[in-house]
């Protein structure tokens, strides 16, 4: 029994050589230059990147992984997976009292997040103001099921996110020890740790490691007149976020050396008209809040020293009509907040300033 011989056709593989180069050129329409360009139009949206783009070709995923930076907002720390989270750079993740966990351990998957927001919300504050007068059994049962992530998930992100250079992660109980452990991100210019039981001990380890801190927040916190020495040394400050703590003048008076800064928020602290004196010294503040300070008339007689100021909040003090004409000076303010001070027509008084050009 004979064997059949297969004939060799040379232009049948020709054709077929042909076929393959025609479906390669049909996947591969962009240059990877341009599909990254396109691709970054919607770098704000993870989840069409992740359930779409990525799934059109073998060129649009390894583009996606080996190029693309991606944002990524969720409530919901089950959809934190998958090996797309190593493009992520810039991550929110709504923690509110209707979330029930977030699994720290997940933040190893970030290979190069930058800038990472975790602040906790409450979701209705005026709703559960009301159920707290009403029915304050009922509240601490929706308290129940808060999960702050704490000086646990604090030590996280301090072990295993060295690069971040913004980092929001207010209200969230990290308290002195969890400071100590987000004060080893020296690459942070941006941290907001509002209403987080931080009081002097915390903040010498922001002080002595975060040099390059450009925006500091740490309203609401247990920060003292002495304490506010600690700041001095952060010469890259520009933005201070101090209200809602306990500052009196000795606190206003180490303030006033950071001649740096452009913008200041020390409302709600105990620093009255000495104080503000020393505030004035700030000749390079553009914004000034400090409401709810007690300051009185004596108090605002340096405001035109601060020639760059354009924004001015100085509700809740004690601010007659005298004051008031003062303030009026100020000719290149484009807002002013004078509400609920004292004195007349002043009572109730508030403007904001129309931008002039």
């Amino acid at each position: 029994m004979s064997k059949r011989t297969t004939s060799h056709d040379p232009l049948s593989n020709q054709s077929m050589d042909l076929k393959k180069k025609k479906l390669s050129h049909q996947e591969n329409i962009f240059s990877d230059d341009i599909l990254y360009d396109i691709l970054s139009f919607h770098k704000n949206d993870f989840p069409f990147i992740v359930m779409n783009c990525a799934l059109v070709s073998k060129q649009w995923s390894n583009v996606i992984l080996e190029r693309l930076k991606v944002e990524l907002s969720c409530g919901n720390d089950k959809k934190v997976n998958g090996q797309f989270l190593q493009n992520v750079e810039t991550f929110h993740m709504n923690i509110n009292v209707f979330v029930k966990s977030f699994e720290c351990e997940r933040f190893s998957l970030f290979k190069q997040l930058t800038k990472l927001d975790i602040a906790y919300e409450l979701e209705d504050p005026d709703y559960l103001d009301h159920l707290r007068e009403q029915d304050y059994e009922e509240y601490q049962k929706y308290l129940q099921f808060t999960h702050k992530i704490g000086k646990t998930g604090a030590k996280y992100i301090g072990d295993q996110l060295r690069q971040l250079t913004y980092l929001n992660i207010g209200n969230n109980d990290i308290g002195d020890e969890g400071a100590k452990h987000i004060s080893q991100l020296k690459l942070l210019t941006f941290l907001d740790v509002y209403e987080n039981r931080i009081s002097n001990v915390g903040l010498v380890n922001f002080s002595n490691e975060l040099q390059h801190l450009t925006h500091l927040n740490i309203n609401s916190n247990y920060i003292f007149s002495d304490d506010a020495k600690l700041l001095i040394e952060m010469k890259q400050l520009t933005h201070l976020n101090i209200g809602d703590n306990s500052l009196q003048e000795e606190g206003a008076k180490w303030i006033s050396e950071m001649k740096q800064l452009k913008y200041l928020n020390i409302s709600r602290n105990l620093i009255r008209s000495e104080g503000m004196k020393y505030i004035c010294e700030l000749t390079n503040l553009t914004t000034l809040n400090v409401s709810q300070n007690s300051i009185k008339d004596k108090g605002i007689e340096k405001l035109p020293n601060l020639e760059k100021l354009t924004e001015l909040n100085i509700s809740y003090n004690n601010i007659s009509n005298k004051g008031a004409k003062l303030i009026n000076e100020l000719k290149q303010l484009t807002f002013l907040d004078m509400d609920c001070n004292e004195g007349g027509d002043m009572k109730g008084f508030k403007i904001t300033i129309a931008l002039k050009n």
